[in-house]
């Protein structure tokens, strides 16, 4: 009988390191940082901008995402914040769907004498209610060549250790699947110089 209570008690004892682990790997998620670069060509930085930063369009360039719902909306079309709830797949996992909050900022600013234009956001996706990751993102939109626009993505997002290869390929399965549609779109669109 001394010997089943020491093994149940060594088992409960292990049981704890390995749940105390488990729960230390997810709360403590790191920041990793993606980033991604594409030129469009003969359109003007603005139309890509404002393609962009219009959520709805957001749908037809990341096949993840399912449906969503704008909570919020104010400004101007050249400083412009809004709050949205979206549902979304993961490519890996597209059974899965995740509620996701995000809230944007649009807006343009000048740097070196040139318009730069920004979609910054930030999303906050809870798994079970309970665990939460965020992302920070940030589009920018510069004029390159008179008439191109060099978009570039940058990412930085919180993934659990454990999961790093896993998010690293969402994040960029995502990122890349968002440019390589957004420069499709205008590429079938005439735009006017």
């Amino acid at each position: 009988m001394f010997t089943n209570r020491g093994r149940q008690s060594k088992r409960k004892y292990m049981f704890g390191i390995c749940a105390v682990i488990f729960v230390y790997l997810l709360l403590f998620s790191r920041y990793q940082t993606y980033e991604i670069q594409e030129v469009i060509k003969n359109v003007k930085p603005v139309t890509v901008w404002e393609f962009v930063a219009d959520f709805s369009k957001m749908k037809s360039l990341n096949p993840t995402i399912h449906e969503f719902k704008i909570l919020s909306d104010h400004g101007n079309n050249e400083d412009w914040k809004y709050t949205v709830e979206y549902i979304e797949s993961m490519s890996g996992w597209p059974h899965w769907k995740n509620k996701i909050n995000a809230n944007f900022h649009v807006r343009k600013v000048i740097r070196d004498r040139k318009y730069l234009y920004l979609v910054e956001s930030v999303h906050k996706s809870c798994f079970f209610s309970v665990f939460c990751l965020k992302a920070n993102g940030e589009f920018e939109f510069t004029d390159i060549n008179n008439g191109d626009t060099l978009v570039t993505e940058t990412v930085k997002y919180q993934c659990p250790p454990f999961l790093g290869q896993y998010c690293r390929k969402e994040v960029e399965y995502q990122r890349k699947k968002i440019l390589y549609n957004l420069t499709n779109h205008f590429k079938h669109h005439k735009q006017e110089k």
